[in-house]
């Protein structure tokens, strides 16, 4: 199905707002959101330009609200516009909340140490996270047919 003037409207709005709560995180929000999700970071700016096709996929929502810290209005401004954008896409996920999990570390000779482990456990967590959600998508559309 070919986009809508409407949903064209509403993804070059998501992705303005989006452009903007990013361009308000700290110096190198982008390359944390494209490690985390396992994507260039030319690819993030391509999903951030309102002139782009390139859109978010479903599955890296939740890891994008949750690097760029979305307020509870920033998450309801954003999902109407993702949903308006992109009527078929399945934002449960994102409706859904989340579960917690926690991992037990060592105590690190230094700070910066444990915030590196930290990092990558939490980039290996939502590229997984990530990628089974997709596997998922694939797999219910597979046994529609």
């Amino acid at each position: 199905m070919a986009p809508t003037p409407e949903m064209l409207l509403a993804r070059r709005q998501y992705k303005m707002l989006l452009r903007e709560l990013i361009e308000g995180r700290p110096s190198g929000t982008r390359q944390s959101i494209a490690r985390r999700i396992g994507r260039s970071r030319s690819f993030i700016s391509q999903v951030l330009n309102p002139d782009s096709k390139v859109p978010l996929p479903e599955q890296y929502v939740p890891v994008v609200m949750k690097v760029c810290e979305f307020s509870e209005g920033d998450v309801a401004e954003f999902m109407e516009y993702y949903e308006a954008a992109h009527p078929k896409k399945n934002t449960e996920l994102v409706h859904s909340g989340t579960d917690t999990m926690i991992i037990s570390l060592p105590r690190f000779a230094s700070q910066e140490q444990r915030k590196a482990v930290e990092e990558a456990i939490l980039e290996t967590a939502d590229r997984i996270i990530a990628a089974s959600l997709t596997v998922k998508r694939r797999k219910s559309r597979t046994s529609m047919k």
